[in-house]
């Protein structure tokens, strides 16, 4: 009997430590839902040692998969979070409105996008475009919201208010947003996709 009890208990804690395991690799991925769906499975099935496949199925699934359990597929083939968070991913963009990049859109989403005239940056305007330092400013997604980021650049982001950025000091943007790099000739703004 004693034994019997030991294992209960021994998958049980099995079925925490990967449960959570799994819940984390999920919420890193932006899926939520399907990281607490892992967690309570993974401990639901502890006690019948099969917490450790249960957990990696999950993880499977949210490498695999683009979006959220129960999240409708967004339209036009882009891809989404669900359950009310503040930007579904890859459903904003960044547009080059004005300046030598005019007409571009940069998907906002997975990796920050530097903007500046160094080749290293997502967003690389030509050698002597003035106003646009080497790496002038970052637009990236944190906890769902949408940042724009000086980069204690020469001369300065803008918002359309006319407000310089503080250097280091994140703004945070929504859709039709818009900002400038140095001069209203370098502008873009954050379009939905």
């Amino acid at each position: 009997m004693f034994d019997l009890f030991a294992l209960v208990v021994f998958g049980l804690g099995s079925g925490v430590v990967w449960g959570l395991i799994a819940r984390v690799l999920c919420r890193k991925r932006g899926m939520f839902a399907l990281g607490e769906r892992a967690f309570w499975t993974s401990l639901c099935v502890g006690p019948f040692l099969l917490a450790f496949p249960v957990a990696l199925t999950f993880v499977i699934v949210a490498t695999i998969r683009d979006r959220d359990v129960g999240v409708p597929a967004a339209p036009y083939g882009g891809t989404s979070y669900g359950g009310g968070y503040a930007v579904p991913v890859n459903s904003l963009v960044l547009q080059c409105t004005s300046g030598p990049l005019a007409g571009q859109n940069y998907v906002i989403g997975g990796a920050p996008l530097t903007i500046g005239v160094d080749l290293s940056n997502a967003v690389c305007f030509p050698q002597g475009t003035p106003g646009v330092s080497r790496r002038h400013c970052v637009v990236h997604l944190q906890n769902n919201m949408v940042l724009l980021t000086d980069l204690s650049s020469r001369y300065g982001t803008y918002l359309s208010t006319g407000q310089r950025l503080r250097p280091q000091s994140p703004a945070v943007l929504g859709p039709g947003s818009v900002f400038w790099l140095g001069t209203p000739g370098c502008q873009f703004q954050i379009a939905r996709a």
